[in-house]
Formats: C-alpha cells, sequence, structure tokens
C-alpha cells in the first residue's frame, strides 16, 4: 500500500500524491510563492483558416487569448449579425472518454443561466474535432487590468463586489458553484458593468461525485491565493461557500491592492476607508465555511448598509487615534511639572494669608488674631399709628401720675405736635375740636 503524501512543512497530508516533497498549498501562500498555474497538456493553437473552415456561421475577427482549457476568438455572428466570443476546448483534454459527456451536462447549466452579470451562453457543441461554446462577448478589459491601471476606488470597489454576489447568488440558487473567482474572470466593458466569465469550471451541486462534470470532483481546481481551503484540503467538500472566500480575497484585494497571505491585518490598517468593511472581509475570509457569510446575499446586504449610511463614515485614522497610546513624556517634563506646582501653592498660601488679615484687623492693640465682638442691642419695637395705650395709664395721666418712661403718643404723618402743649398733658376736648380718630 502506498504511503501517503505529507508536507514537508506542517506534516499534513496532500490531498494527492506528489512525487517530490512540495510544501502543501496551504504552506505554499504562506511563502508568498507566486501564483502556482494548473498543469495541463501543451496543444498547438490552430491556424486561424483551419478555425474559420471550421465555423462557417461565423466571421473570426481576433485571437483574444488563450488558457488551460482552450482558446478564445472574438468573431461576429453572421445570422443574426452580432458579436460574440468563441471558445474552443482544448483536443488534448478531451482525451479522457467521458469528457463529452461532462462538457455537455456543464454546457447545458450555463446556458440556463440568465442574469446581466454573468456571460451568457448561447451555443455550445463538438465539430471537426473541438469542443466549443459561444458566448456572449464582452467588449472591455478584465479586472485585473483595471487595477494595474491605478485600481478603483473604495466605493467603485463596494459596487463592483455588490454586483459580484448578485450572480453568485443567482448562480448557487440555481446550483452552480463558479469555483475559480479571480481578477482575471471578471470583466468590466466599457459601460463599466462587471462581468463573470468562465463558468467551465463550475461543477454541478447535488451530484454524486462519481457522476461526471466538467471540472473532476477530486480534484483541487482553481487559483492558489483564491481558493477557499477546503478546496485544498477537502475537494469532495465543496460547495457555494467556497465562491464566498473568493469574493473576500478579490475584495481584501481591490481595497489594499494586496493578497491576504498569512498573517495579513484588516483592510482599514492598509488604507484610508471605513472601518465597517474589516468585519465583511474578515468575515468572508473565515477559515471554515460554517463561521463564514452563508449566502452571497448576506455580503451584498451588509455592504448596502455601509454604503447608504447617511452617517459619516467609520474612518480608521479616528479610531486609531483613540486607541493610539500616549506619547512617553520626558524628563524636563516632568521639572517642570513639578516647579509650576510648587509656584501655585505659594500663591495659594499668600492669597489665604491675605484673606485672613483682611478678617483679623491689624494686631497692634496686643490682642492680635482676636476680632472685637460688639453687641449689637435689639430695637426698641417702634409703635404704629392707631395703637392705644393701657386705660390705666390714661386714668393716672389725668390725675397726674405720669410714669418717666411713658411713651409719647405717636401723631399721624406729617402733623407736628402743637407748640406750648406738652405731650404728656390731657387735653380736654371741645366742641370745636376735630373728633378722634
Amino acid at each position: 500500500m502506498k504511503k501517503p503524501a505529507l508536507c514537508p512543512r506542517c506534516g499534513v497530508q496532500l490531498p494527492t500524491a506528489t512525487e517530490f516533497d512540495s510544501p502543501c498549498p496551504r504552506c505554499l501562500m504562506q511563502l508568498g510563492f507566486e501564483e502556482s498555474k494548473p498543469q495541463s497538456p501543451q496543444f498547438e493553437v490552430p491556424k486561424i483558416e483551419e478555425v474559420i473552415k471550421t465555423f462557417p456561421q461565423l466571421e473570426i475577427l481576433e485571437l483574444v487569448g488563450t488558457g488551460g482549457m482552450g482558446i478564445v476568438y472574438h468573431a461576429r455572428q453572421k445570422g443574426l449579425d452580432r458579436d460574440v466570443a468563441l471558445k474552443l476546448v482544448s483536443v488534448d483534454v478531451t482525451a479522457d472518454p467521458a469528457f463529452a459527456e461532462r462538457f455537455s451536462r456543464e454546457a447545458r447549466a450555463l446556458a440556463s443561466l440568465s442574469h446581466p452579470a454573468i456571460t451568457g451562453v448561447f451555443d455550445f457543441g463538438q465539430v471537426g474535432g473541438f469542443y466549443y461554446l459561444i458566448m456572449e462577448y464582452v467588449d472591455g478589459a478584465n479586472l485585473r487590468q483595471v487595477m494595474n491601471t491605478g485600481g478603483l476606488s473604495t466605493r467603485e470597489a463596494m459596487a463592483m463586489v455588490s454586483r459580484m454576489c448578485d450572480a453568485l447568488q443567482y448562480a448557487h440558487d440555481n446550483g452552480i458553484v463558479h469555483r475559480d473567482i479571480k481578477p482575471e474572470n471578471l470583466l468590466i466593458n466599457r459601460a463599466g458593468e462587471l462581468k463573470i466569465i468562465d463558468f467551465g469550471l463550475a461543477k454541478m451541486l447535488g451530484q454524486a461525485p462519481t457522476v461526471g462534470s466538467l471540472t473532476r470532483t477530486d480534484q483541487a481546481m482553481g487559483t492558489w491565493h483564491y481558493m477557499a481551503p477546503e478546496q485544498v484540503e477537502r475537494p469532495l467538500e465543496v460547495d457555494h461557500r467556497a465562491d464566498i472566500f473568493s469574493l473576500g480575497v478579490v475584495f481584501y484585494e481591490l481595497l489594499t491592492g494586496e493578497l491576504p497571505i498569512g498573517r495579513f491585518s484588516p483592510p482599514s490598517q492598509r488604507g484610508e476607508m471605513d472601518i465597517r468593511l474589516d468585519k465583511i472581509v474578515m468575515h468572508a475570509l473565515e477559515k471554515e465555511p460554517a463561521e463564514r457569510y452563508q449566502r452571497a446575499g448576506q455580503v451584498k446586504t451588509d455592504l448596502d448598509i455601509v454604503k447608504d449610511s447617511r452617517g459619516a463614515p467609520q474612518l480608521a485614522s479616528a479610531m486609531a487615534a483613540a486607541r493610539a497610546p500616549k506619547k512617553e513624556r520626558g524628563a524636563g517634563f516632568w521639572i517642570f511639572s513639578v516647579l509650576g506646582g510648587c509656584l501655585g501653592l505659594l500663591l495659594l498660601f499668600g492669597c489665604l494669608g491675605a484673606m485672613l488679615f483682611a478678617v483679623t484687623g491689624s494686631p497692634s492693640d496686643g490682642r492680635a488674631g482676636q476680632a472685637e465682638v460688639t453687641e449689637t442691642p435689639e430695637p426698641a419695637a417702634v409703635p404704629q399709628w392707631g395703637d392705644r395705650y393701657d386705660e390705666s395709664i390714661l386714668e393716672e395721666a389725668s390725675q397726674g401720675l405720669v410714669p418717666a418712661e411713658t411713651p409719647e403718643p405717636l401723631l399721624p404723618p406729617g402733623e407736628q405736635p402743637i407748640e406750648g402743649i406738652e405731650t404728656n398733658e390731657l387735653i380736654e376736648p371741645t366742641p370745636d375740636s376735630p373728633p378722634l380718630r
């Protein structure tokens, strides 16, 4: 029995046996190695004359590019007068006898998708030794080219990822996983609209691994830096959540210009942006599928909350300033602080002494510090106009026995006593006298 291959760095079992002692994909990503290209048989690009002869219904305009699975041409469909993309699958790849059945099933699944952010499939088949797909042609550039020319703003990146979420959610609802989300498979047309291409690596969900698909389910397919951990460690358990991880990698790269390799910091620590984006990106990049977003639509919902928020963005610089440690103070600071404190105490004691001196007065009388206390007699009750004396006092007054301390009667306000008459004598009223009040 052949021993399982182990990673020489971490010791984990590799998903497939290797001829050399190479590290596992996770260790390769941590080392920051350049992106590994999937190995595919080499094949010669067919001559343009051969392609024109094989597809007489098309006007072949130019070669767009080549890839691991085949070649793509820009062509015009004569009967419908529209531009299309002609994708030819390599003849060497079709050496597998079961490939024809897998290709037909995948092509039908792709043709069933109809979404504005997914390139449509118009026709497929096999002719002249070629398996082909006639697809929607996107006149524009891929996201990698756009990033290399200056990148996108944070708001533009959020808009792109939001559109990707719509497309992926639609594909997932129809049972299709892309499995190779990366900037090269994201096109932007001249109107600025994003289109996801190359669902050729997708597999149908709900089918047993023994049932063929265009991508063999026992192989780790994708691009290293954008692959979810389970695509490397557990290829048979890959589901739609692998696309959500790849979406998180693309989003992180759009925000920071770097890949989340090894121990990486949140996006807001690499640039000025809303810190709420950290939670979205880091949640999408969770290692375990169960801890990630479970649906691409959930990512879009959280993005919309940040995008539509009317409040000021929660910038990382402001939060960092609040959390920043205080600057260490030198010896000079503490010396001046002590001197300032002593001077303040002296001023305080001086003020208190001046206030105490003002209260106690001069100490020249030999009783320094003691203030004279003068008792103020209570004011005598002032009788009011209309008060009447006791009848015994009036009787004594009529007999000439008026006490010395008998108070003088009150006069009405504004009236003066009558001269020549003592105020303590009783005046007998006369008929001409005014009535007493």
